[in-house]
């Protein structure tokens, strides 16, 4: 019997996809500092590793946290009421982890690099890991779908969610996180549990047992998981009876199968008495869940980390979800399980998830969404050829799309990882070329982008007259500027008498970073504040650090829609948060205009 063939030929093209894009596009693993594969999340989900083989320092992790920052810039870690240090991610990922790490620190010496835990063979051994446990996702995905939809559906869904989503850089380029490996577990889950209802063997059960434990030490709230295997395909009360009948029946098979649950969470469990002494210890410090106010539309809709927006082709699961209600054993667990994890995931504090492309929190749920996905492609494909056409054309939009967001994500600079608004969004949107005046817009919205016609100046100083806080050293223009530094004399704020009569002001000054300061939370901004009888009315604000390419010399612009509401005072100054980045400012002048 052939194989489906359609579905296998779009299988052939992921792997070749990861492969590309893995090794050629972004290969992580050539990286070094914040962009190396072994940094932030995945320096937190690996530290377990060196601390027990190589640096025997598990209980306050020092070495090891020493010994990363050399590489990049460490992993999360805090301090346990027992003093000890601990790392606040759960210990599942190294588990998985495990046998890259065994294999680099095999070859690290015998190939010339410091068998240290961090040297280049445990970068690329991590890096190729990921890639192949995320392969196998896929594997175990069209494995799963095509015992349940035609073989073009599955084929249109596979690609779809590689090439159209943020799970084609979670997969091939991030490919160490969590979210990726419980994808390929997630599918591995509904695997074993079809195989379990046709053929109810213990080694499948503890099998089940085995998948969920690691998914819960991977990321506690997989926990929940254990639904998947209790009621999938359950689609009636007739359905939820008869399952509970069946499962009564089984009691030995469900304790076995918890057992082993237990038993991998054990391992968590060890970790935190050895650490802390506690058998149970939270490490997220003062992060939580908002349960009462979970986050749906801002983790949904907005412009910040919007699913739907960075990822609209998983917008679809709406018209697939109504299309799956006729399959009943599909629709209500799927339907009922994504409503439930999503509910979870979004409700966390952090909704944004730190640094990361899309909603990297629904990854693994792709695997669920696939149902609904797919039986919209099984849909589609069964109607007019113009409808076929305008889905497909979607699609390739959705296909563009997710290539740019890649792209300006690792190379082009128009993504911000964490800041992005709505007025960024649409002056960058699509756009192919980069101007780094744009990134005004992550800070100020108040951004005028069109020559200033009749422009009025209410205040200009060259600093040739100062004294304070000069900077003689190469001077942007004439014989002295000023410096603005944490370090060095204070900026004193400027008081501005802006007319009420004007719709705008523009504040601007010559400038140059010496150096330039990348973590964000510590650029120097430029500010204009408006008072009214010693109440703040309105703020604009730039950091300054983003708009400067290194070693460029430029005129900087903070544009300020003038408030209609009543104000008394105006202040112009900056603010220095950095210990070793200078602003040089020159020529700073005041303008107000009309539109």
């Amino acid at each position: 019997m052939l194989p489906k063939q359609t579905s296998f030929i779009a299988l052939w093209t992921i792997i070749l996809g990861i492969v590309l894009i893995g090794f050629f596009f972004y290969p992580k693993w050539e990286k070094s500092k914040s962009e190396a594969m072994i940094s932030w999340d995945m320096a937190g989900y690996y530290s377990y590793l060196p601390s027990v083989f190589i640096y025997q320092d598990l209980k306050d992790m020092h070495l090891t946290e020493q010994k990363a920052k050399e590489y990049q810039n460490g992993f999360e870690a805090f301090l346990a009421p027992n003093g000890h240090k601990i790392t606040k991610y759960a210990i599942g990922q190294a588990v998985i982890f495990t046998p890259s790490f065994l294999i680099a620190h095999a070859i690290a010496k015998p190939l010339g690099y410091p068998a240290d835990g961090f040297s280049y063979p445990y970068q690329l051994s991590l890096g190729l890991w990921g890639l192949f446990v995320n392969i196998l996702g896929f594997v175990f995905l069209r494995k799963l779908l095509i015992r349940h939809f035609t073989d073009k559906s599955v084929a249109i869904v596979l690609l779809v969610i590689y090439f159209s989503t943020n799970y084609l850089n979670q997969n091939t380029i991030e490919s160490g996180y969590a979210h990726n490996h419980l994808f390929t577990l997630y599918a591995i889950l509904l695997l074993l549990t079809e195989k379990y209802y046709s053929y109810p063997k213990l080694s499948t059960v503890i099998s089940i047992g085995l998948t969920v434990g690691v998914m819960t030490l991977v990321r506690p709230t997989e926990l929940m998981a254990l639904l998947i295997p209790l009621f999938w395909q359950v689609g009636s009360r007739r359905k939820l009876v008869e399952r509970v009948q069946f499962l009564k029946s089984k009691f030995r098979h469900l304790f076995i199968a918890a057992i082993w649950v237990i038993l991998v969470g054990l391992i968590q469990i060890a970790y935190w008495k050895y650490s802390t002494g506690q058998w149970i210890y939270y490490s997220y410090g003062d992060q939580g869940f908002d349960f009462l106010q979970p986050h749906f539309y801002n983790c949904i809709f907005t412009y910040k980390k919007g699913w739907w927006v960075y990822t609209p082709v998983m917008s679809l699961i709406v018209p697939g979800f109504v299309v799956l209600f006729r399959r009943k054993a599909l629709f209500y667990p799927t339907f009922i399980y994504s409503l439930l994890f999503m509910y979870i995931v979004f409700s966390w504090q952090v909704w944004w998830y730190g640094g990361s492309m899309s909603q990297r929190s629904v990854v693994q749920l792709y695997v669920l969404l696939a149902f609904p996905l797919t039986a919209f492609a099984e849909y589609i494909l069964s109607k007019k050829q113009w409808v076929k056409l305008f889905f497909l054309g979607f699609l390739a939009f959705t296909v563009y799309y997710n290539f740019w967001l890649t792209y300006q994500a690792h190379y082009g600079g128009q993504l911000h990882p964490e800041r992005m608004n709505r007025y960024y969004f649409r002056k960058v949107f699509l756009r192919t070329t980069a101007n780094i005046d744009h990134k005004a817009l992550l800070d100020n919205k108040d951004y005028y982008d069109a020559p200033i016609q009749h422009p009025k100046e209410i205040y200009f100083t060259d600093f040739e007259q100062d004294t304070l806080g000069i900077c003689t050293d190469a001077p942007l223009s004439g014989k002295r500027s000023f410096c603005v530094s944490k370090k060095g004399h204070e900026f004193k704020g400027i008081k501005l008498h802006v007319p009420k009569d004007k719709i705008w002001l523009r504040a601007s000054f010559k400038g140059q970073l010496r150096p330039k300061e990348w973590n964000e939370w510590e650029a120097t901004q430029f500010v204009v504040k408006y008072m009214n009888k010693g109440n703040h009315v309105k703020t604009n604000l730039i950091r300054v650090d983003n708009l400067f390419h290194d070693n460029e010399i430029k005129i900087i612009r903070l544009d300020s829609k003038i408030p209609k509401v009543p104000f008394d005072d105006v202040w112009l100054f900056f603010i220095s948060f950095s210990e070793h980045n200078v602003v040089v400012v020159d020529d700073l002048k005041v303008v107000v205009f009309d539109d």
